[in-house]
């Protein structure tokens, strides 16, 4: 076996050394990219809709708020469901406002850009007006009948669960 004057081993031994151990490197990683190849499947990404489903008319309904899981949220309220012209885009548009009344007053939120992701149903909530700034999320757990459940989840802070009954379907009740 080569050494040099210090004991160490030579510089030729240190390149087989080196030499193989990029192999190895190389061999190990190419198995194991080609076994992530093999068992990444690869599933389609789902699909935005726009709106929900049910078709989008002039008016959808109107809801009444009754039961919020955070009183200090809403402890009554309405949620009305339309379709609106919006400038600059086609057909109607699903929009909402959430009128939602507490101890501490009473909030305005307008419902937009409504969306279905696979099974998940989804608008933005916006406040002061449609075009006001996003303060959260309207997500649509479920709709029975005249019953709908839904969660809204605000930028900042926890999930409130709200659920509605239908009280109108006549724009002019």
């Amino acid at each position: 076996m080569e050494r040099d004057h210090t004991g160490r081993r030579g510089v030729r031994f240190r390149l087989h050394v080196a030499a193989a151990v990029l192999s190895a490197a190389t061999l190990i990683g190419g198995v194991y990219n080609a076994h992530q190849a093999v068992a990444a499947p690869t599933a389609p990404a789902p699909r935005v809709v726009p709106g929900w489903p049910g078709g989008i008319t002039s008016y959808q309904g109107r809801y009444r708020l009754v039961k919020a899981s955070r009183a200090s949220f809403a402890t009554t309220g309405e949620l009305t469901l339309f379709g609106r012209f919006v400038k600059g885009v086609k057909g109607l548009q699903l929009s909402g406002i959430l009128a939602l009344y507490s101890a501490d007053g009473t909030n305005a939120l307008y419902v937009t850009h409504f969306e279905q992701v696979g099974a998940k149903r989804t608008a933005s909530v916006n406040l002061g007006i449609y075009t006001g700034p996003v303060i959260g999320a309207f997500n649509l757990v479920s709709r029975k009948g005249a019953l709908l459940t839904a969660q809204f989840v605000p930028t900042k802070g926890a999930p409130v669960s709200l659920t509605f009954t239908q009280i109108s379907k006549d724009p002019h009740p």
